[in-house]
């Protein structure tokens, strides 16, 4: 009897195994999935228009410069087309709405990063990442993550969140 519960735990055991791995399997499908789409609108002629223009002066600014900050107020007609088509970015529920009466700094109190689900999340930490790439000096991710909570407003318990996941993934 010892024996057939033993062999019957190691059964259970091991379709619980086979079934959180088919679930994590689901989940790198979904993440998988929004990397081929990532920035997918970008390519469209309204966004690359916008885009097209400054992307030179872009990757010479440093990350939330006075520099980088200019560029993106001249950006904002194009980044609200794009941020109400990519839910990776927190700035997506404003887009949504956005009816021309603030600017989209003027929203920066109210950025619902806390409304993005985890694929959401998972995606901008590594657009963060990848972004870090892009400006002169090079950033590092765990500073973009500083940056980002002072423009997004999220606790220190979120960055801690974002540093310790960024580089459990390896993003840094």
């Amino acid at each position: 009897m010892k024996y057939i519960k033993l062999a019957y735990f190691y059964y259970r055991t091991t379709i619980h195994k086979a079934l959180v791995m088919w679930y994590i399997l689901k989940a790198c499908l979904a993440l998988i999935k929004r990397g081929f789409k990532h920035d997918i609108s970008k390519y469209s002629k309204r966004e690359s228009r916008g885009f097209s223009k400054l992307v030179l002066q872009h990757k010479k600014s440093k990350y939330q410069s006075q520099e980088y900050q200019d560029l993106l107020k001249e950006l904002e007609p194009t980044l609200i087309v794009h941020y109400s088509k990519n839910r990776h970015h927190p700035e997506f529920y404003h887009a949504q709405t956005f009816d021309g009466k603030k600017t989209l700094s003027e929203y920066s109190d109210e950025v619902e990063i806390y409304c993005m689900s985890w694929l959401d999340r998972v995606e901008m930490m590594c657009d963060w990442a990848a972004a870090t790439k892009n400006h002169k000096p090079a950033s590092e991710y765990y500073e973009s993550a500083r940056k980002n909570q002072e423009r997004f407003h999220y606790s220190n318990v979120e960055r801690g969140h974002f540093i310790n996941d960024g580089k459990e993934i390896g993003l840094w």
